[in-house]
């Protein structure tokens, strides 16, 4: 449900963009560009932008879906927390990229050197023994045996 809503979001921001684009007067000398307001071209970059990128994750959701389940939520914090600070100060990423990168490489040689989980242990077989269904079927049998020898 989720991947169908990613995929409707991306559809629905895409095609915001494309009602912008297509309501923009068209230039005379060229036949797909068109002269778009300045107002609107902040609106069109920002829906387009978005859409492409929703757009994105619902091709990768089965991918983004694992690695999330894979990893610890104190990392996925930290990446969260990574992206709000580039978004709000750009030039932070040639501080923050590397500091990321060095987190991450740490925390899959930690995934290296942690021990393999135990394998379950199987329950033994104890030694076969007659069962009840065993003893009833053979004194069934000796009965009919009986029966047999008597007429």
């Amino acid at each position: 449900m989720r991947r169908i809503l990613l995929g409707i979001l991306s559809l629905v921001f895409l095609g915001f963009a494309g009602a912008i684009y297509i309501n923009a007067a068209p230039e005379k000398e060229f036949f797909l560009i068109r002269n778009v307001a300045d107002d609107q071209k902040f609106l069109l970059s920002v829906f387009l932008r978005v859409g492409i990128v929703i757009g994105a994750m619902w091709l990768a959701y089965d991918q983004v879906v694992k690695i999330g389940q894979r990893s610890p939520p104190w990392l996925l914090g930290c990446i969260a927390l990574c992206l709000v600070v580039v978004v709000v100060r750009p030039r932070a990423i040639l501080i923050v990229a590397p500091l990321l990168a060095i987190v991450a490489a740490l925390q899959f040689v930690g995934w290296l050197f942690k021990p393999l989980p135990k394998p379950p242990k199987q329950a033994r077989k104890s030694l076969p023994t007659q069962d009840v269904s065993t003893n009833r079927s053979s004194a069934a049998r000796s009965e009919a045996g009986d029966r047999t020898g008597r007429q």
